[in-house]
């Protein structure tokens, strides 16, 4: 089935897959257009140094994913390093 066909805008997405660099990068991409201006996009394990199955580099993929997504949609983000780490992307609005 087509998830992302099926979505609806959503004020919140949160975003726990792989940990891969390439992967979520690619999904910051793919959800962006479903989340409301002023929404946010939530992503666990951002000090996640090495993923279980991951060949840096990056070190710290989803972090390194995350700096380059905001810097290229001029986005801001926060991040939480506690528990692997939270990263909170405020999206647009």
């Amino acid at each position: 089935p087509d998830v992302l066909g099926a979505m609806e805008p959503a004020d919140i997405v949160f975003i726990d897959t792989s940990h891969h660099y390439e992967h979520t990068c690619r999904e910051l991409e793919a959800y962006l257009p479903f989340v409301k201006p002023g929404g946010y996009i939530v992503l666990h394990d951002t000090e996640l140094r090495i993923p279980l199955g991951y060949t840096p580099p990056p070190l710290f993929p989803v972090k390194t994913a995350v700096e380059e997504f905001v810097a290229r949609h001029g986005f801001e983000w926060e991040n939480h390093p506690d528990c692997n780490g939270l990263g909170i992307i405020k999206v647009g609005g």
